[in-house]
């Protein structure tokens, strides 16, 4: 078996760090705050460490408005768009919020940085978020 470089052990890490935190934005806003940490418990490897920022986001005044009981969690998305010829698209939306006048789909991305500037969004998320808009 051949040994991992440091790179991929981060990678690695990453992703399961990144996989811990969408669970528990995903699943605790569906309890009591109180009961987060018992919730947690039946979390996947790593929630423990994840905790604390999930806490924080879930906890934002500014984006309570995310997490209400009316937005929707893990949304499956397929269509084919125009825009693409006609080729189909598929996605996972992490939260969805649809009222009268507007449907807003939410994407968390944990493992990347955060661009200082938002014309340095790389191209990948522009055209993912945008493929989501078209089919939205």
């Amino acid at each position: 078996m051949e040994d991992l470089s440091d790179e991929s052990v981060e990678a690695y890490t990453e992703i399961a760090r990144g996989s811990a935190l969408h669970w528990a934005l995903e699943y605790l806003p569906k309890f009591e705050q109180s009961q987060w940490p018992t919730v947690a418990e039946d979390g996947p490897d790593g929630i423990s460490d994840v905790l604390d920022e999930a806490h924080r986001i879930l906890t934002n005044p500014a984006l309570s408005h995310i997490f209400t009981p009316e937005s929707l969690a893990e949304v499956s998305i397929i269509a084919r768009l125009e825009e693409l010829n006609g080729a189909q698209i598929s996605g996972q939306i992490d939260r969805l919020l649809v009222s009268d006048d507007d449907v807003t789909a939410i994407d968390f991305k944990s493992n990347a940085a955060v661009p200082e500037l938002a014309k340095d969004t790389p191209k990948g998320l522009l055209r993912q978020m945008g493929a989501y808009q078209a089919a939205l």
